[in-house]
């Protein structure tokens, strides 16, 4: 499924899959409630999820299933993000959830 396809916030992530560290670009509005997330990985590969606010700065990021551009399924998967500092929305990714 491309992200183009769906409907959401759109984030960026800098890798082919999430993994502690990867970077994830977009800009959420997590103190609102949850937030539907079109999610695209740096193979053009796409799926979507919801992101929810942990703490200030911080995220709960639920990704449902997806194929990479090379054909590996990756399972749904819950993810704890962190805002990192700067002008930009940058999330980094610490752990599973």
């Amino acid at each position: 499924m491309r992200s183009s396809d769906q409907t959401g916030v759109p984030l960026f992530v800098s890798a082919t899959h999430f993994y502690p560290g990867a970077i994830v670009r977009g800009e959420l509005r997590i103190d609102v409630g949850e937030q539907p997330v079109v999610i695209e990985m740096s193979d053009g590969a796409g799926t979507t999820g919801v992101a929810s606010q942990n703490i200030p700065g911080e995220a709960i990021l639920v990704v449902e299933a997806w194929r990479t551009m090379k054909g590996t399924s990756i399972p749904r998967k819950t993810w704890h993000i962190r805002k990192q500092a700067g002008p930009v929305e940058v999330w980094k990714v610490m752990s599973r959830a």
